[in-house]
């Protein structure tokens, strides 16, 4: 899996960007995947809203860390019911 993080800091192109007090980034997660058996490539695009000016590095770690935990969590749930 590769991903790219996009940090977009000027608001200006939203065009009501008031109405939501703290907001400081856009974030754009593209994540593209190969499958190895059939060697598909599949390509993911999510979008985020912050309050944070980070680096894509600090945000893409972050948020790749949170669904870890919430797929773990799953997993959990899972294998004990």
């Amino acid at each position: 899996e590769q991903r790219t993080c996009t940090v977009i800091e000027d608001l200006t192109l939203l065009d009501d960007h008031q109405e939501w007090p703290g907001l400081a980034t856009l974030l754009c997660i593209e994540a593209r995947r190969m499958e190895k058996p059939t060697g598909k490539t599949t390509t993911s695009t999510r979008y985020y809203i912050s309050s944070k000016k980070e680096k894509a590095q600090v945000f893409n770690a972050n948020i790749r860390a949170h669904w870890r935990i919430e797929n773990h969590l799953h997993w959990m749930l899972d294998v004990l019911f």
